[in-house]
């Protein structure tokens, strides 16, 4: 892994502190003095400060170690504790950096900044309850310092987001992967995104080796920052049967002996501009980008380019537009707004480049890195700004529809816990790469593929009767709102299924012989994510009788009530639905009073049902009105003695059952007796036509 820092400059360093409060730099010096005057530092411990201070920190860290078995005063212990885990953050080594949070705060570190520090370290380990506490213990010291109040708000908000994440797709891109730190992948537009350039540290990059004075090669060289060997650009392809091979180093005209990497490849293939961080006598000397054009499919000998007279500042992670005529990257350089920003150069009228210019509109107090013009011209960067999940995260900032540049954060499952940066799209689609060391990868930094894949909308729906049966068969007819219209039949599964349409209403219809139709509706209206709609349509034989709830009358009465018309409605919609069914429509009255009264006022209360169906478009052909007096008491069904204690399924509510109970249980039986019900008659019911 590599880095950038100001005055320091490999390549992709990815951690930056803000500068600490007043009172918390006055607490540290007073801490250090304190410690100097009393306790005579040991050689390893001043050589550890020497590499801390230059931001060589695997060295200073490994110094600091060997330091810390000696000390014996707590102020410098405390100290000593401190800078190890500052080391091991800033390159991102998690592994053993809580003990030395802990120990130094045991022993009452003086700086509040540790419990910031902390507390991100925290979040990035997923340990989110206890990032929150030491962000209030940091509020606490710090009660001014909004990033306290910014860190309980962005941890509350990746648990949100890990609820409701994005349409992305992410997986880990395995064949490109080591052990080692594999990341900022880009492309070779010209060969159709089969062909990408990416930066690792692993261990075959033979340019990283050097030679003795005796022509005799050694190891290769490592940073004194991240203690990893440095960095090359490889190259990996797809052969012809569309399978990635090896990943390959390029050459040594290329990969150089230093931190080498972060390509970007213009849209003709023809011009890769990277970043090259060069050291002189063990000092780095900044990194700069270079540009190397390829001719008869080898790349030539980089061209520095100055962008800036400064070369000890450092300048990197650049960016090509689709036109060739911009280039974004990032640096600390002076003029920006805080820690690393991102910039601009653009190529003149003559195609020269012009002095960079800092991209205002997107970058904070915080750091601004990784830059990446789509080819659309949405710019996506890396940023530790509020609210992140962990290190780094993506972030898109476009124009929204006031002209304003809206910066975004894209979110779970792009983003994560941990350092998340260096994303390539594939031209202008939600398609492409990026860099990331989440846990669950095969290394340190590890690249993955993702892409939103498209919104598709389905309908299986299932078919069955009223005992759980599935219906094979059945003819399903569909419309959409659109005017489309659909016709399936379903199978011996009783399945019907269909693609739909984005925004569009449904409505569909169930026929089978021996059913009554069944309907239902759906829509894709409001759909954002890949759906599958899966009603149920529970078909009803034809072959039994069905009571109309709430037909009630006064005594002596047929004049139907109001509540007693809306339940009818629903049986006008049914014979309007079935348009081929003759049904008879029979009333029944209570054991009270004698027959041919019962009979009577039955027949007349049947009738009156079918005059009000009729009345509202049914043909009166399709209708038969019975009166059945009391000669049809109900059968108890499961439901009705489930309701009462004195009531078994099966039981009939005829004159000798009714008239042996108390009063208050025959009102009730006399009340489920007086009824109205309907059955169907026949189901090819044709019209006579006049």
């Amino acid at each position: 892994m590599q880095v950038v820092q100001q005055g320091y400059p490999c390549i992709f360093m990815r951690k930056h502190s803000l500068q600490y409060k007043i009172i918390g730099r006055l607490l540290f010096i007073a801490f250090i003095l304190i410690s100097v005057q009393a306790f005579p530092q040991n050689i390893r411990k001043q050589r550890a400060d020497k590499f801390y201070e230059s931001g060589e920190y695997s060295k200073a860290a490994t110094l600091y170690r060997r330091a810390l078995k000696r000390m014996k005063a707590k102020p410098e212990k405390a100290e000593t504790n401190f800078r190890i885990a500052d080391c091991y953050r800033r390159i991102n080594n998690f592994k053993k950096i809580e003990s030395f949070y802990k120990r130094a705060i045991q022993l009452n570190y003086p700086d509040p900044i540790i419990y910031l520090n902390y507390a991100d370290v925290l979040k990035m380990l997923e340990k989110y309850d206890d990032a929150i506490v030491q962000y209030q213990n940091y509020g606490k010291y710090v009660p001014n310092d909004r990033r306290a109040d910014e860190g309980i708000e962005s941890t509350k908000l990746v648990r949100e987001w890990k609820k409701t994440p994005t349409l992305h797709v992410v997986k880990i891109f395995k064949k490109i992967n080591s052990k080692y730190d594999d990341f900022c992948p880009s492309y070779d537009e010209a060969k159709d995104y089969s062909d990408i350039y990416f930066t690792s540290n692993r261990d075959k990059n033979s340019s990283k080796t050097k030679r003795n004075s005796n022509n005799s090669i050694t190891v290769p060289q490592k940073s004194n920052i991240t203690g990893q060997i440095f960095c090359d650009i490889f190259q990996i392809k797809k052969n012809r049967k569309e399978e990635w091979t090896d990943p390959v180093a390029l050459d040594t005209i290329v990969n150089t002996v230093f931190d080498d990497g972060a390509t970007t490849i213009t849209k003709d293939g023809k011009t890769m501009y990277y970043t090259i961080c060069k050291m002189e006598k063990n000092k780095q000397i900044g990194c700069q980008i270079y540009e190397s054009k390829k001719t008869a499919g080898a790349w030539g000998v980089p061209k520095f380019l100055k962008l800036v007279k400064d070369t000890t500042l450092s300048i990197g992670h650049p960016s090509v537009s689709a036109d060739g005529a911009v280039i974004y990257f990032a640096s600390a350089m002076k003029g920006g707004k805080g820690g690393k920003d991102i910039w601009k150069i653009e190529k003149d009228k003559k195609g020269d480049w012009t002095a960079p210019a800092n991209v205002k509109e997107i970058n904070t107090e915080y750091d601004e890195d990784f830059p990446c013009i789509r080819e659309d011209g949405i710019l996506f960067f890396s940023s530790n700004r509020f609210p992140t999940m962990g290190g780094l995260d993506i972030f898109k900032a476009e124009k929204n529809e006031d002209g304003k540049i809206a910066v975004e954060n894209m979110k779970y499952p792009l983003n994560s816990s941990g350092d998340d940066f260096g994303i390539v799209f594939q031209g202008k689609s939600e398609k492409g790469h990026f860099t990331s060391n989440r846990p669950g990868g095969q290394g340190g930094d590890d690249i993955y593929t993702f892409e939103v894949p498209p919104v598709e909308f389905t309908v299986k729906g299932l078919v069955k009767n009223e005992s759980n049966h599935v219906i094979p068969g059945a003819i399903v007819k569909l419309f959409g709102s659109d005017g489309s219209q659909f016709k399936d039949t379903t199978g011996k599964e009783g399945v019907f299924q269909r693609k739909l349409k984005k925004k569009t209403d449904y409505v569909f219809a169930v026929y089978k012989e021996g059913y009554f139709m069944g309907k239902g509706k759906f829509s894709t209206a409001g759909l954002v994510k890949t759906t599958e709609l899966t009603p149920e349509v529970v078909l009803t034989t034809l072959a039994k009788t069905f009571e109309i709830p709430n037909i009630n009358y006064d005594f002596g009465s047929w004049t139907l009530k109001p509540e007693a018309m809306l339940a009818l409605d629903s049986l006008v919609d049914i014979l309007k639905d079935n348009p081929n069914l003759t049904i008879e429509l029979s009333s029944h009255t209570d054991m009270v009073g004698n027959d041919e009264i019962n009979n009577e006022i039955s027949q007349k209360r049947a009738q009156s049902v079918v005059d009000y169906v009729e009345e509202r478009g049914i043909n009166p052909d399709r209708m038969v009105a019975v009166g059945y007096g009391k000669t049809h008491p109900k059968a108890v069904t499961k439901e009705l003695a489930a309701k009462f204690d004195f009531l078994h399924e099966g039981d009939i509510l005829n004159d000798a059952f009714v008239n042996k109970l108390p009063k208050e249980e025959r009102d009730i039986a006399n009340t489920y007796n007086r009824r109205t019900e309907f059955k169907v008659l026949s189901a090819n019911f044709v019209p006579n036509k006049k």
